[in-house]
């Protein structure tokens, strides 16, 4: 009946990449092969997952998101941290007209408690689904000249 239900409810489908929980493992990888019985799962590293369908506790879906996450990391000069902060909201709002894989304008966060020489600002943006990696490449192109322009380094 598990199987059954699997198939009918469209939970995954043959090619999406998921990650399912059966028993006290956790399985990731793209989906195979879908019976009433199994299911076939193959991971990144290449081994074949047979699962039984009744066993299958959760399943998270990658491949049916809304969007893919974007993370870029990085560090200033605390004695430029209030330039920069202007310009990446300023460019933030900029770069959702610039950047066509950009949903909204990104958010900024500071990646530490403490402020010394240098403060680690994070920039997380929403790309359209699945097309996070070219859109990170892009935002740090983007940020890399409008800070320069600025003429605020980046600290190592």
């Amino acid at each position: 009946l598990a199987g059954g239900g699997f198939i009918f409810r469209n939970t995954f489908a043959i090619g999406e990449k998921i990650e399912m929980v059966v028993g006290m493992d956790r399985i990731q990888g793209v989906i195979e092969r879908v019976n009433v019985l199994d299911t076939l799962v193959r991971a990144q590293t290449g081994e074949l997952f047979t699962v039984p369908n009744g066993e299958i506790r959760v399943i998270r879906n990658f491949s049916r998101a809304a969007f893919s996450s974007v993370k870029l990391a990085f560090m200033v000069s605390s004695t430029d941290l209030a330039r920069t902060l202007a310009l990446l909201e300023a460019l933030g709002q900029e770069a959702v007209t610039l950047l066509p894989d950009l949903i909204e304008p990104w958010q900024v966060l500071a990646a530490a408690e403490n402020l010394g020489h240098k403060t680690p600002l994070t920039v997380i943006a929403k790309a359209t689904f699945a097309h996070a990696a070219t859109a990170k490449l892009e935002i740090a192109k983007l940020l890399q000249v409008r800070l320069q322009t600025a003429g605020i380094e980046l600290a190592e």
